[in-house]
């Protein structure tokens, strides 16, 4: 995209552009990994052909621990990580342990990409799919060229054996064509690639039923709760769903079709299917209708039904269900506003937000906590916006944080996994030269504060804050390979690359790990790294990252958190690294290194197994008590309540499996100020009070239901969603005192409407009733005044491209009155990406 700004600025770009650098893009060679949503890994390698080698390798290496009373020896490590200690945390494990590392060659493999699931529930079972996919320019334009796709099975974690034949020497889809069930991962689906025909297992691959449905399939979701039930869409945008995993269809939508669907909450709606259609004859409207389908489980009996008319997409989250419609859909479609459901679609209320055009930006961030965190940008905020909060019920929200990132469909908004409540997520300072900065939640988005840096890092600094890089920084081609990662088996652990000083910097980065969910953060390594986290947080892996994807031979491995750290080789040839992959879990103490070497170019995998290290299972004594949040302001109450979990101790060797299962014991606390945030209509000042909206009286109408006769006055601040705290000083925060509902009118609102609403175009077309002479004197200057309108939007609309980019800055040093260097990493943003 640089490339082709730099070719014509002006975005005017010719045909032959855009076509020469798809076929660069789509020639060029790729080596990356990422994980999907479903917990699978997906790797790409450079084509080359490959040549016969041994099949499996294996070997043993001799790893010398030091004692914890020994003297602290330096380990010379990879350039650029500096002096690593060698310090082991256990005196009473013997000198030398082994380490198995064994190696697979996937013999004669030349696919380009290589996608590995865990499957079943052992820990063992894993399928790797081996897919090429290349695009070529014909006469008739790009066609996309795939070759047969080759499967392989391991029943170890070690050895593979090609089962190719089971699929028939079938071309399956390079994405997302290999599902597994999230209810039982023994259950696999394989989707063919541009032809009627699925591959179902329900025993991790060791078998495959060939399924031929009556369509194409083009994407499958599971049930959450029942392993057997599938939605799935087609090529043409029909429909489907299946009882019985996928070995018999029904189609569900006809007469339309079908854009977007999912499957609704089971807790909720158990057996029931949300879906956006566009209606026969109206392929090319944008607005779609929301359908409701019920009663799955009962073919004779579903239910359909129009649930909400006329609406541009949807977000079902939680208990939630978010759609932006249109504001009247026959006379201003192109006017948007946001309506959320708690019942599954029965009922629907506004949310109290301004209201938006087509050229605004809504996000859902996330709604699984019990209220809505939605991201907004308004005409001129190019690449960023505000957060909102909403309360309990979804509609009513309240600003908490400015200026937040979000460019390109690109956001650093992060959910820690390993402790509830907490997001982290990027700002620009536009005060501070633009500059990116993290900040942190600790209590689901109603406060944010910085990051606290190491205090060794920040000895004399004027301004020091710790700041993570995500996707927004690889995005901008800064040089890290992850971004934060962190699992719920795992509590109160974080790992990241991040560097600290005024704001995210393009050099000076390293690897921070968390033990605490957030509050405090150790530097472990200098430069970029492949990270990992294993058995239950207890064991973790880093691989040093050289440039182009190669790889040092060592992996670091750490048993206490994060504060030891030891290394041993996996190889001895100069490696391509592709993954670093861990049973999905984190029940497993293996760990496997994914990619080729020089030589050959042959697809390998070296498995680690660090049991023997470990040596026996955890047993109670092993653990000790963690409770989240301690280190913040809460002392451990968040949302009402305190929990306490047990996680394995930093100073003994053991491991958890898959017996571990990080529970927790809750307490109730005494309500605090953190247990209440800024009502509607009002705001955190600087002060962290809540104070009032500036010309803003919320309307009567908001506090009482129909039936309701009495409501309590709001003294600005309200109960966080889903806040269990008891007693305390809930008098100072929410009032005591009522008022009556009946007998008097509610205050008019004075919130500006930005664009009209429909009892307004009512008006209007009253108002054209008053003869043929009044309009033929109207109609003749309102057409002048439309064209005139319209000349002006599609000027604004293009000037808009060049005038409304907003820069990024990352800073080279920590101080601002130290920056001597120019070429600071800068990056432009397109806003109409943002879709």
């Amino acid at each position: 995209r640089r490339v082709l700004r730099m070719l014509c600025p002006t975005d005017k770009m010719d045909v032959f552009f855009l076509v020469f650098c798809f076929l660069l893009v789509a020639q060029s060679p790729s080596v990356r990994l990422y994980v999907a949503p479903e917990e699978r890994y997906v790797m790409h390698r450079d084509p080359r052909i490959s040549r016969l080698s041994k099949t499996t390798r294996s070997m043993k290496l001799r790893v010398k621990h030091e004692a914890a009373t020994a003297a602290v020896i330096p380990t010379e490590g990879p350039p650029g990580i500096g002096k690593l200690k060698t310090c082991f945390t256990d005196s009473s494990s013997a000198a030398r342990v082994d380490v198995s590392v064994e190696t697979h060659d996937f013999v004669n493999e030349t696919h380009r990409s290589m996608e590995v699931q865990w499957v079943g529930d052992s820990g063992k079972n894993i399928l790797a799919l081996a897919t090429s996919t290349q695009a070529v320019l014909t006469f008739v334009g790009i066609r996309k060229l795939v070759s047969p796709s080759r499967l392989w099975r391991s029943s170890d974690g070690r050895t593979f054996r090609d089962i190719s034949s089971s699929i028939n020497k079938d071309t399956i889809l390079d994405s997302g064509g290999m599902l597994k069930s999230p209810v039982d991962p023994a259950y696999v689906i394989l989707i063919v690639y541009n032809r009627s025909r699925i591959y179902v297992s329900s025993d991790s691959g060791h078998r495959f039923l060939k399924v031929d449905p009556l369509f194409t399939v083009h994407s499958i979701k599971f049930h959450s709760k029942d392993k057997n039930y599938l939605l799935a869409l087609s090529l043409k945008g029909t429909l489907h769903y299946s009882q019985n995993f996928g070995i018999s269809w029904r189609m569900l939508m006809t007469g339309g079709t079908v854009e977007k669907y999912e499957w609704a909450d089971p807790a909720r709606l158990p057996y029931s299917a949300y879906a956006t259609v566009v209606k026969s004859g109206e392929s090319g409207q944008s607005l779609a209708d929301f359908h409701r389908f019920s009663n799955l489980n009962n073919p004779a009996n579903i239910d359909t039904k129009v649930a909400f008319a006329g609406i541009h997409q949807f977000v079902s989250e939680g208990k939630f269900i978010i759609l932006s419609s249109a504001e009247n859909r026959k006379r201003f479609p192109e006017i948007r506003g946001l309506n959320v459901s708690e019942d599954g679609g029965e009922t629907w209320n506004r949310v109290q937000l301004p209201e938006a055009s087509l050229n605004d930006f809504y996000h859902i961030l996330d709604a699984s906590e019990g209220l809505i965190l939605l991201h907004v940008s308004i005409g001129s905020q190019a690449g960023h916006g505000t957060i909102y909060s909403s309360d309990g019920s979804g509609v009513h929200f309240v600003s908490v944080l400015t200026n937040h990132v979000f460019s390109s469909g690109v956001t650093d908004f992060y959910k820690v996994k390993s402790v509830r409540g907490t997001y982290i997520t990027t700002v620009v300072v536009p005060d501070k030269n633009k500059v990116l900065q993290s900040m942190i939640s600790f209590d689901r988005g109603g406060r944010w504060q910085a990051l606290n840096p190491p205090a060794s890092e920040c000895a004399g600094a004027k301004e020091c804050q710790l700041h993570l890089h995500h996707y927004f920084s690889k995005q901008r081609g800064v040089n890290v390979t992850h971004g934060v990662i962190s699992h719920a088996n795992a509590p109160g652990l974080i790992m990241a690359h991040g560097n600290v000083g005024l704001g995210l910097k393009y050099d000076s980065i390293g690897v921070y790990v968390s033990q605490d969910g957030g509050y405090n953060w150790k530097r472990v390594f200098d430069g970029a790294y492949h990270y990992a986290i294993a058995d239950s947080g207890g064991l973790l892996l880093a691989v040093p990252a050289l440039g182009g994807g190669w790889a040092q031979s060592k992996i670091y491995y750490s048993f206490d958190w994060g504060s030891c750290w030891h290394w041993t080789t996996f190889i001895s040839e100069r490696f391509h690294f592709t993954g670093l992959l861990i049973e999905p879990t984190l029940a497993s103490t293996d760990a496997a290194v994914w990619g080729y070497t020089t030589d050959d170019s042959m697809w390998h995998v070296n498995t680690l197994d660090f049991k023997s290290i470990l040596r026996r299972p955890c047993t109670s004594s092993d653990y000790d008590e963690f409770v989240p949040h301690l280190a913040g302001n809460t002392r451990g109450c968040l949302f009402g309540y305190k929990e306490t979990i047990f996680r394995r101790s930093r100073d003994k060797l053991c491991y958890g499996g898959k017996e571990y299962q990080p529970h927790a014991t809750n307490t109730t606390c005494r309500c605090t100020q953190f247990d209440f945030e800024c009502d509607y209509g009002y705001h955190n000042n600087y002060l962290g009070h809540c104070v009032k909206e500036p010309n803003f009286l919320v309307p009567k109408s908001m506090y009482c239901p129909p039936g309701q006769k009495t409501y309590h006055r709001t003294l600005g601040y309200r109960f966080v969603p889903g806040d269990m705290c008891k007693g305390g000083v809930v008098d100072q925060f929410i009032s005591q005192q009522t008022e009556a509902c009946s007998g008097t009118s509610a205050p008019k609102s004075k919130v500006k409407q930005h664009f009209p609403t429909n009892h307004d175009s009512n008006q209007v077309e009253r108002k054209k009733k008053g003869g043929v002479n009044v309009a033929a004197a109207v109609l003749i200057p309102l057409a002048l005044i439309v064209l005139v309108v319209v000349a002006i939007v599609y000027y604004k609309k293009c000037y808009r491209r060049e005038s409304s980019k907003f820069d990024y800055k990352y800073s080279m040093l920590a101080q601002e009155h130290e920056y001597s260097r120019k070429d600071l990493l800068t990056g432009d943003d397109d806003d109409d990406d943002d879709d």
